[in-house]
């Protein structure tokens, strides 16, 4: 084999590297994409479950993702943990859930207030 032809091998495989490289790459931020997706509309159900005062759909949501129980999962509602969120609407049977869960009732939002004082300001008190 020449020395030209093995140049022009090496070029061909070298190329075929590098596309194989930008497609698991693109593949990987696909994926990543799709993950980050599906996490926020997790968090949004769980969002809305609490919001409305559906604590049976709250309560199945919680068991498949538990970790999600003080997360910042919106971040539309002033950085609120769900206990937050489902203080403000006057959820009682979803705080007392969320409470009984293990939420953080010493968690604060975006600005310094815990989800009693948005009791207090909203439909609790």
């Amino acid at each position: 084999m020449t020395q030209r032809r093995e140049r022009f091998l090496a070029k061909k495989v070298a190329a075929e590297v590098r596309e194989q490289k930008a497609r698991a790459a693109a593949a990987a931020e696909e994926r990543k994409r799709r993950e980050q997706e599906a996490k926020e509309n997790r968090s949004l159900a769980l969002a809305l479950a609490v919001e409305t005062g559906d604590e049976a759909k709250a309560a199945a949501l919680l068991r498949r993702f538990p970790d999600d129980l003080n997360a910042n999962l919106c971040p539309f509602q002033s950085e609120q943990t769900l206990l937050h969120i489902s203080a403000f609407h006057g959820r009682r049977g979803c705080c007392a859930l969320l409470l009984t869960a293990g939420a953080d009732i010493n968690a604060r939002d975006y600005c310094g207030r815990s989800a009693l004082a948005v009791a207090l300001r909203s439909t609790l008190a």
